[in-house]
């Protein structure tokens, strides 16, 4: 199997189980269990399960590896995975960071404007925000058919918010905190990228290094989060979480345990852990194999998928109105991935054109030989008739 159809199934797999854990965590809301600061401490503590498959890995697959080393000695160094030190293993405390801020200031944006424009901007941003860092700091190469696929995301998160409720709260303010998040989890997903490939990290390894950072991070949040209370009269109240004694304060955990004695919250949790674990295992895969664009475009197709999965009518309260605007946005981004990933090929076509018009002004094709000092000349499809002639 080749690297380019392993990704897409990691890419496939990816987006259904991203849309299942969307589904299930639409539910939880249902059910008022509204508790994201806890539910990203879960997060971090499923990515946690990926060391012992790791090590697990790494055991079976030690003595195949010495004894290619034995058969090449001249295998690269890109191949053979790195002993990372203390101080490298410290820099996966950046990602969580970045994770954390970024979590905390979506749960303030949403307030401000509806789920609809959320999801437009994001997508929109996250996409943009990681192709100027890809390309600028870790210089990426990209190609026509991955600008173009970028512009025709963009175009298709506009089709598919176009005809959502524009009225906001603070429409301003809602922007300005989802720009800096965005523009942090673009900086977490171009240095994981980065990380894994400076010193050859597993995927498993990192976001399981990731996992335990991150766990730790959330879980001091999750206890100062507890002690801090909202007024009713403030302005992020929504942001809160209120409890039986109607008391809100920005995370409240005892009161989300006291609520898994709900069989079908209790339920719903388990099944969200379970799923989170590869969820997150193939997302970091896709970083490292695929890059941060590749994740950014396909962490935004979620959206889209679970809107298709409400269409269904199962569910009175969470069922989605069709609408043909989203439909038209839908395989707009389907298509931008498409293209994106070379199965619907544009630089082909560029390059063909290009070829045609070069030979189209030579002077002299020397018996089908290219002269080298007309080779940046520029391509018109009369000259290659002559050719198939």
């Amino acid at each position: 199997m080749s690297n380019i159809c392993l990704l897409i199934i990691l890419l496939s797999v990816y987006s259904i189980v991203g849309t299942v854990i969307i589904i299930l965590d639409k539910y939880l809301n249902k059910e008022n269990f509204s508790h994201s600061f806890l539910l990203n401490l879960l997060m971090f503590f499923a990515e946690i399960f990926a060391l012992p498959l790791y090590y697990y890995l790494s055991h079976r697959g030690k003595k195949n590896q010495i004894k290619n080393l034995e058969e090449d000695k001249e295998r690269s160094e890109e191949e053979i995975e790195m002993n990372l030190t203390l101080c490298q293993i410290s820099f996966l405390i950046l990602p969580c960071l970045l994770d954390s801020v970024a979590t905390f200031l979506i749960n303030i944006c949403i307030i401000f404007f509806s789920s609809i424009l959320f999801f437009m901007i994001k997508g929109i941003l996250l996409i943009l925000f990681t192709f100027i860092i890809s390309r600028c700091f870790i210089k990426n190469k990209h190609t026509w058919d991955h600008y173009f696929s970028i512009l025709i995301a963009v175009i298709g998160f506009i089709f598919f918010g176009i005809s959502g409720d524009f009225k906001s709260r603070n429409i301003a303010l809602g922007i300005g905190t989802l720009f800096i998040a965005m523009i942090c989890q673009s900086i977490q997903l171009s240095f994981e990228e980065y990380y894994m490939i400076r010193y050859h990290v597993h995927p498993f390894l990192c976001v399981g290094i990731e996992g335990i950072f991150g766990f730790i991070l959330n879980l001091i949040l999750c206890i100062i989060f507890y002690y801090i209370k909202c007024s009713e009269n403030f302005i992020l109240l929504d942001f809160c979480t209120k409890d039986n004694n109607n008391i809100y304060r920005v995370e409240n955990a005892i009161y989300a345990f006291e609520q898994l004695n709900n069989n079908k919250i209790l339920i719903l949790v388990l099944v969200l852990f379970i799923f989170l674990i590869p969820f997150n295992i193939i997302g970091i895969s896709i970083t490292k194999y695929g890059g941060a664009l590749t994740k950014s475009l396909i962490e935004n197709f979620k959206s889209p998928l679970s809107w298709l999965f409400f269409l269904i009518p199962f569910d009175g309260d969470l069922k989605e109105n069709f609408d043909i605007w989203k439909l038209i946005g839908f395989f707009i981004i389907l298509g931008s991935l498409l293209i994106y990933f070379g199965i619907l090929r544009i630089e082909e076509r560029i390059m063909i054109r290009r070829k045609l018009k070069s030979l189209n002004n030579m002077d002299d094709l020397s018996g089908g030989i290219i002269n080298a000092s007309k080779a940046d000349a520029s391509f018109s499809s009369e000259s290659l008739d002559k050719l198939g002639e």
